[in-house]
């Protein structure tokens, strides 16, 4: 096997190996979460500046927050299911604490901060029912815009330990019947989510989850090797992640002919921000892994500047609207881009060393110390 799936320790307590970080996909992380900082920069700055609206014309139109998101998805399924492993119902359990863990106590600290800053009150039904993560399911809107996509990772969370709780571990035999009930869902008139009706458009984000999860397990499967002018190279299974991605690529292609038939210009650059995401995943993280130290810092902290930098924009603007930041008013939107940018990942860099990470470790603790010694998933 490649020395990319070198990483995974053998068990010293009776618990199941641990599975260290993919340098490569930190750095992918870190690619999306400057493009949902950028854009959201773009987007907020643009009432206060005093030019360079070029760059809002070009990146600021509604939807690419969003498209920079979609590889989360992928992510996600290329290694959140490799945590589920162990005996099903305790892992499972110990799945969620440290998830929760994961999740919950930052989201609350900054949900709450939103709320006062939104609704002036923490007594609204739109703050109680944000606690959950899931406020789609009491159809109210979210608090802050951007945590849309915090719901959409709760339900796909819920999804693979549900999968794993009936199936086992999950293998190829498990997430490429998935893959393809999640794309046979796509083929319909749906368009990508806002922060509303978020339920209904689940099947793309779930094609994203087990499209990463199927290359997963394709690149773990040893398949036998050939080699090309010197070089190994697998063809058995380039076929087979190509195979899975032809999945992704026609779906693409069939909302991008939809929006161009119903001029729908919105849900064309969606679908060829997440054909693009597909191609920069495969060939960045998969076919030839790239790994970016400044980038990494940037993709462990992901979390943390994702939850905070829409709180550090927010405050920013509406002072330079209410006369307390002057000196920052008027300025070209690049740069804005280019000094708030490094403040947002900085202070996501420092929530995540000091609020994050603790927290997290103190969940993974807590899992541990609640399980017994698990047996092989059957």
């Amino acid at each position: 096997m490649s020395s990319q799936w070198s990483s995974v320790s053998r068990p010293s307590n009776g618990f199941p190996p641990k599975k260290l970080r993919f340098a490569e996909i930190d750095s992918l992380r870190a690619f999306g979460c400057v493009a949902v900082v950028v854009y959201h920069i773009i987007w907020q700055f643009n009432k206060v500046a005093g030019g360079g609206f070029w760059l809002y014309n070009l990146l600021g139109e509604e939807g690419n927050g969003f498209e920079g998101f979609l590889v989360f998805f992928i992510i996600s399924g290329y290694v959140i299911p490799g945590s589920l492993r162990g005996e099903r119902f305790l892992a499972v359990r110990r799945f969620a604490i440290s998830r929760f863990f994961r999740l919950y106590p930052s989201f609350w600290f900054v949900l709450i901060l939103g709320s006062l800053g939104k609704y002036r009150t923490l007594w609204d039904g739109r703050f109680w029912w944000g606690l959950t993560m899931l406020p789609s399911l009491a159809k109210v809107d979210i608090v802050l815009g951007h945590f849309w996509a915090l719901e959409v990772t709760v339900i796909s969370y819920v999804v693979l330990a549900l999968l794993f709780l009936i199936f086992g571990k999950l293998r190829l035999r498990i997430v490429f019947p998935a893959y393809l009930i999640s794309l046979a869902l796509s083929f319909s008139r749906l368009a990508l989510p806002s922060a509303r009706g978020l339920w209904g458009r689940l099947p793309v984000f779930l094609s994203l989850l087990f499209f990463g999860a199927c290359v997963r397990e394709i690149m773990r499967l040893d398949f036998p090797r050939s080699k090309v002018r010197g070089q190994r190279c697998n063809w058995s299974r380039c076929i087979g992640v190509g195979g899975v991605a032809a999945g992704m690529v026609v779906i693409s292609l069939y909302h991008i002919w939809l929006g161009k038939a119903f001029g729908d210009e919105g849900k064309v650059r969606q679908f060829l921000f997440l054909l693009l995401w597909v191609i920069v995943f495969l060939f960045w993280a998969v076919l030839a892994p790239v790994r970016l130290s400044l980038m990494r810092v940037v993709g462990r902290a992901s979390y943390s500047t994702y939850l905070w930098h829409m709180v550090i924009i927010h405050t920013v603007v509406i002072g330079i609207k209410s006369g307390l930041f002057n000196i920052l008013a008027g300025w070209p939107l690049p740069l804005y881009v280019a000094v708030f940018l490094p403040v947002c990942l900085v202070f996501g860099a420092f929530a995540y060393r000091w609020v994050e990470q603790p927290i997290g470790e103190l969940g993974k603790r807590i899992a541990d110390g609640r399980a017994r010694d698990p047996s092989r998933a059957r």
